[in-house]
């Protein structure tokens, strides 16, 4: 069932109604203003009464609730301060320390990003691909390959550790960029090429999400707020591979697109797992994740 509009998208469509009405009728013609304004602002004013009818009928009966009494809140817990020290504890904790460093700068390479999904249809023309076909791939088709990926990560057993289980997915989602570089600009080399991105770029974003929890690790005060810090960071590297997508098509032609995209997420993947090893080598802590003997109350303060 829909909701209704709320109040205010009624009010807002007041200036808009207007507006598009003088537009309208400054670049018509008489006759057109006739045929097409009229009819338009009419159905304009209708829906405006359909909306505040219906936000009518929506908020008057919350009024009610003003009637009831209250008994009045007990103040449990802590102080504001105090649990914004608490929570300020449990994010430096989490990703300020050394050992969870190279876990966050993952969070933000270019590995899995699918920078390239929204700008692939660019190069489209240049292999003969359709605009149907496009819409295909890129659609409905990319999204059951991108949800297959994911899903078929997600059966995978959790025996490994996920940095290097994530850096691997992205070095694989680099590889088949591949198929662009070195095959024939042909129709089929297209589909498959994206259909094999769509589909690690899926079973990367399931990674990805996996190794943003085992950084947040226990939920403490501030598990949904350090969760959201860390999905939200997949922002940057789509913005900037995008942008460097972009950047490559323009100076090395169609078959700069994926190459641009597979060089850098192929050189960061080899330099984080050279990273790991190293780790291990040396016998770096490699632990993540808030651990629920450092969650603590206001008791664990200094004073």
């Amino acid at each position: 069932m829909k909701r209704p509009a709320p109040w205010y998208f009624a009010v807002l469509n007041v200036p808009h109604a207007v507006v598009m009405g003088g537009v309208s009728g400054t670049l018509l013609s008489y006759l057109l203003r006739q045929q097409g304004v009229a009819p338009h602002n009419i159905a304009n004013q209708r829906a405006l009464a359909l909306v505040l009818a219906a936000g009518a009928i929506t908020f008057a009966p919350g009024l009610l609730v003003l009637l009831f009494d209250e008994p009045p809140v007990t103040k449990r817990g802590t102080d504001f301060n105090t649990e914004m020290l608490l929570m300020g504890r449990e994010f430096r904790k989490t990703f300020l320390r050394l050992s969870a460093l190279p876990a966050v700068l993952l969070l933000m390479s270019p590995l899995g990003s699918g920078g390239a999904i929204g700008i692939l249809s660019s190069i489209a023309k240049d292999y003969g691909v359709t605009a149907n076909q496009v819409a295909w791939t890129n659609g409905l088709l990319g999204a059951v390959l991108t949800c297959g990926g994911a899903l078929v990560m997600a059966l995978m057993p959790a025996r490994f550790d996920i940095r290097i289980a994530y850096t691997v997915t992205g070095l694989v989602n680099a590889g088949v960029l591949g198929v662009f570089c070195f095959g024939a600009p042909r129709p089929w080399m297209y589909l498959v090429g994206s259909g094999l991105f769509m589909f690690t770029v899926g079973a990367c974003w399931a990674m990805y999400s996996a190794l943003v929890l085992k950084i947040v690790g226990a939920s403490g005060r501030s598990g949904c707020s350090r969760y959201a810090i860390g999905v939200s960071l997949a922002n940057l590297p789509v913005a900037y591979m995008a942008s460097l997508d972009g950047w490559g098509a323009k100076w090395f032609g169609p078959k700069g697109l994926p190459g641009i995209d597979m060089a850098v997420s192929g050189v960061v993947a080899l330099a984080f797992l050279g990273w790991f090893w190293w780790e291990r080598v040396r016998g770096f802590e490699t632990e993540i994740g808030l651990a629920e003997e450092a969650i603590g109350g206001a008791e664990a303060l200094p004073a």
